[in-house]
């Protein structure tokens, strides 16, 4: 069973924190509320406010968190729908196929590029016969074509002047 485009694209277009970017944003958080705790006088109410602030921090942590397993769950998802043992399997005899054209490509002193070239129309005959062989409406109607009989002459020669 094929599956959906959808899927497929949300996959390609997935976008991603990398380690990098997360170094980078903790360091500035760090930086900017240091800097801020630089000018304030510690009181009974800053403390509060500083505490709300963690907790806020963390919920938020641990809600992201929530939200990237999601995402890799879905990728997960998608992944094992797509890379069964017969797509394994599929991709190994590709490959052996593969090395196979190039063997005999290398006896014929070609390219596999150039055994290609010569195997690509043979295969469309190949798979357009098929077709059509199972399918004969799939095959286009041949239209009639009447040829006029040649007129008479007397030599060859009146032929080509």
């Amino acid at each position: 069973m094929l599956q959906e485009q959808p899927d497929w694209e949300k996959m390609e277009y997935a976008k991603f924190i990398s380690w990098k970017q997360m170094v980078f944003i903790l360091l500035g958080i760090a930086l900017i509320v240091q800097l801020i705790a630089q000018f304030i006088t510690p009181t009974s109410m800053v403390n509060y406010q500083l505490l709300a602030f963690i907790t806020a921090t963390n919920v938020g942590a641990v809600l992201l968190a929530i939200l990237a397993q999601r995402s890799a769950e879905d990728i997960r998802d998608m992944y094992v729908k797509a890379f069964t043992p017969s797509f394994y399997a599929t991709v190994s005899t590709i490959s052996n196929l593969r090395e196979i054209m190039v063997m005999e490509a290398e006896k014929d002193g070609k390219s596999l590029d150039e055994e290609l070239e010569d195997l690509g129309p043979k295969l469309y005959g190949f798979f357009r016969a098929y077709v059509n062989s199972k399918n004969p409406e799939a095959v286009p109607e041949v239209p009639d074509i009447q040829v006029a009989e040649n007129p008479a002459y007397d030599s060859e020669e009146e032929l080509f002047q």
